[in-house]
């Protein structure tokens, strides 16, 4: 759903129409599915006791090759013309296609899941209070403040306090 009211959400016209009204209402009810399927994975992850080498593994195997297939499809289809640079930046951001984008906050929580375990598993209650705390201040205090001023506060640096991981 949230595919189909991309257009009328994110491209408008100035018109107060039916599309952009219906598709303004149904991504507003909708956009909640994805911070809540990435609050639920790392949930289901936490709660897995594997080994780092068969964790990384068997998420490179389900996440990291489609990512980089459909990556490199898209490419073939649609990017072709652009340079190297601009291939690996399109790329990295995950911006080959627009829906691609949902694999970088992804690749954050897989690649932050083993060391939250441990810190879940050993730390006491006032450590991990700290923790959340060091997380909000990151990935909430630090933007806000980066965007009053009018810099641009990329939340990607530290995955483990990112906005997606925090929720």
């Amino acid at each position: 759903i949230l595919h189909t009211t991309n257009h009328p959400v994110h491209w408008w016209n100035g018109n107060t129409d039916l599309p952009y009204v219906w598709g303004m209402l149904t991504h507003t009810l909708f956009i909640c599915a994805v911070p809540l399927f990435l609050m639920l994975s790392g949930a289901n992850l936490l709660s897995r006791d594997t080994s780092f080498s068969h964790f990384f593994k068997r998420r490179t195997m389900r996440v990291g090759v489609p990512f980089v297939a459909w990556s490199l499809s898209y490419w073939l289809i649609m990017h072709r013309d652009v340079d190297i640079k601009a291939f690996w930046e399109l790329f990295l951001q995950g911006r080959m296609n627009l829906h691609m984008w949902f694999f970088i906050p992804l690749f954050g929580i897989y690649f932050s899941i083993p060391f939250i375990r441990i810190i879940c598993k050993h730390a006491s209650r006032r450590e991990m209070e700290c923790y959340l705390l060091i997380s909000l201040f990151l990935s909430s205090v630090m933007p806000f403040i980066f965007g009053t001023i009018g810099w641009f506060f990329p939340n990607y640096i530290f995955p483990m306090a990112n906005q997606y991981l925090f929720i």
